[in-house]
């Protein structure tokens, strides 16, 4: 049964852990003081039978007016058909609640699925920014554009 909970570092740590769907984790030495610095900030975790299987959230940048989007989940992770209307319902509540003009989330060009589902929370592409993920790989920014907040 699929229950959304509170975001916990260890969460993060065991679906990185287990094999996430998301391309170059798999060298990622810095799983746990990132997974602790994401605690920080508005977050959530979708559990299956009391194992996590996706979390996400929304770092706030200072001044307060802008976020980062991040998600992370198991690589099997359309195997346990959960309603992405969740995610977005969540995204958009917090987008309001934290009174955010503007949201960013840098997906790495290598990673399709990443891609399709931000488009499905309803980001539009903004730029292609070079090498933003290492040497090779760029990220294509996707933003959404609170129109309730000026900027």
């Amino acid at each position: 049964m699929f229950e959304l909970v509170d975001y916990k570092p260890e969460h993060a740590v065991e679906i990185v852990a287990g094999g996430a769907v998301q391309p170059g984790l798999e060298c990622c030495d810095e799983v746990e003081p990132w997974s602790e610095t994401l605690a920080r900030y508005p977050a959530m975790t979708g559990m299956w039978d009391g194992r996590p299987v996706s979390c996400g959230g929304i770092v706030i940048w200072v001044p307060k007016h802008r976020g980062e989007a991040w998600f992370l989940a198991v690589e099997n992770i359309g195997d346990f058909h959960i309603d992405p209307q969740i995610a977005k319902n969540w995204l958009y509540d917090h987008i309001l609640e934290n009174e955010l003009c503007r949201i960013e989330s840098p997906c790495r060009d290598d990673f399709p699925e990443g891609i399709k589902y931000v488009k499905y929370l309803g980001f539009t592409f903004e730029a292609r920014l070079e090498k933003y993920w290492g040497p090779e790989t760029d990220a294509l920014m996707y933003t959404i554009i609170n129109p309730g907040k000026e900027a």
